[in-house]
């Protein structure tokens, strides 16, 4: 005979059947369509940002350069090939810098923005002093996201497969160490 559930677990498990019936039919929670209106604030105020913006020049141009920070997740590396003295390696690549031009007065902390705005905003030119090919992960999307922040910082993220030349590297012979019992 199957066990009953007690009265207080029974009410909770109603509760949460009402609550899913309701967004089911009504499609959402009561504030959701205040969020239809913020999405066009977001689209406004971006597009105030970047109205007399030139992505040509860097932030702060004339003055001290723009201060990028690098960091790079290896997520695996491999193959290494003696005969080409290459290796390959699948990395995230995140970028950041600050950018005074963007730099908005809205209560949201972050703004997701899309690849299309990218184009539309200053980007550091970095690459690989040995690098040979690079592959951005391209699988449904572009493996790639931006965020910015209010005070003007903006996070750039991609995830590529890099190629790079070994040739520097300093290949030394093994030694064999035998250990006896």
């Amino acid at each position: 005979m199957p066990e009953r559930l007690p009265p207080t677990s029974s009410l909770l498990l109603i509760g949460c059947w009402i609550l899913n019936s309701y967004l089911f039919i009504w499609g959402g929670f009561p504030y959701a369509s205040a969020e239809i209106g913020s999405t066009q604030n977001i689209s406004d105020l971006l597009d105030s940002l970047l109205d007399g913006y030139d992505y040509h020049l860097r932030p702060g141009v004339g003055g001290p350069a723009t201060q990028v920070l690098i960091d790079i997740e290896v997520r695996s590396m491999g193959p290494v090939s003696e005969v080409d003295m290459s290796y390959s390696m699948d990395c995230y690549f995140r970028q950041s810098w600050v950018d005074r031009r963007l730099a908005y007065t809205s209560k949201m902390p972050t703004l997701a923005l899309s690849i299309s705005m990218l184009e539309r905003i200053w980007r550091p030119d970095t690459y690989f002093y040995n690098g040979k090919n690079s592959y951005l992960h391209t699988i449904t999307t572009p493996n790639k996201f931006v965020r910015l922040y209010r005070d003007g910082r903006v996070l750039y993220s991609s995830r590529y497969i890099k190629q790079a030349d070994a040739a520097q590297m300093e290949i030394a012979e093994m030694k064999t160490i035998r250990i006896e019992d």
